[in-house]
């Protein structure tokens, strides 16, 4: 009797929480870093550094017992990977030397360091998108040219979420940032919109991927992603400037920073690919 392959999607299981955390704290610190060095506010700037070092710190916890984390840097040339590792190098160097010489009083030489510390803090903002888009030949889900700008408008409208959480301990003029969240929190919208739509259903991976986050297991992830990370936190924008009242979006900046983690994770969780059994 002849053989015939029998196609399935298997969801990826490589990348899960951990990469998550990674991928948000890595985010929000670099836009936290990049919006504090612009407003210059010298505690949004550390907590930036540190958000970034944390999300190090969750990702070498997971991946350095299956990896040797001195290899990571051997492909720059190939590999997102080792690019991104680059970049973190860099951004936590001179992120360290702006905030040293901004705490000291040497603000010209701050500034310079600081400048290169915001382009290295663009690139963390972008390169996990251009990790995925690199894996997705395997996966075509992450396969969208939109990716790495929603990824970019979300993290700033995390970043400057956590900038504006932080006028609760140093004095911040919120007005403005709120303005910007409000209108990053739009992009994200209409870009979150367009990725879904013109993800090619003619795949069987991504027709499997889209059913996860529309109607199956994800869905939840997707919904609760959808309306604390982006729909509620604009309505509590709306209501701040209605009431003339910060309290709002203080709590919308909360559910925005949880809305952006839930979609890090449903971004990797419905990435699947094509797995061929015989059929007999």
């Amino acid at each position: 009797m002849s053989s015939f392959p029998l196609l399935q999607t298997k969801r990826q299981r490589s990348w899960g929480w951990a990469t998550a955390i990674d991928f948000f704290f890595g985010g929000v610190g670099a836009g936290l870093f990049l919006f504090s060095f612009l407003t210059s506010i010298s505690l949004g700037l550390i907590m930036g550094w540190l958000f970034v070092v944390i999300g190090l710190g969750v990702l070498a916890a997971e991946v350095g017992t299956r990896w040797n984390i001195r290899r990571i840097f051997s492909r720059i040339a190939s590999s997102w990977l080792s690019r991104g590792a680059a970049i973190n190098a860099i951004f936590l160097i001179f992120g360290i030397l702006c905030i040293i010489m901004w705490l000291v009083g040497q603000v010209g030489l701050g500034f310079w360091f600081g400048l290169i510390g915001c382009i290295a803090a663009l690139l963390i903002i972008c390169y996990p998108a251009l990790l995925l888009l690199q894996s997705s030949v395997a996966i075509p889900f992450w396969g969208s040219a939109v990716l790495p700008l929603l990824f970019l408008s979300h993290s700033l409208a995390g970043g400057l979420s956590a900038l504006i959480l932080l006028s609760l301990f140093t004095p911040i003029q919120t007005t403005q940032l709120i303005w910007w969240q409000f209108t990053l929190l739009i992009t994200t919208l209409v870009l979150l919109i367009i990725y879904l739509m013109t993800t090619s259903v003619s795949r069987l991976e991504n027709r499997s991927s889209l059913n996860e986050v529309v109607r199956g297991e994800l869905s939840r992830y997707f919904l609760t992603s959808l309306i604390m990370g982006i729909l509620l936190p604009l309505l509590l924008g709306g209501l701040t400037y209605l009431i003339n009242n910060t309290f709002p979006a203080l709590i919308g900046s909360v559910v925005t920073l949880i809305g952006l983690l839930l979609l890090r994770y449903l971004t990797l969780a419905a990435g699947r690919y094509v797995e061929v059994h015989p059929w007999r």
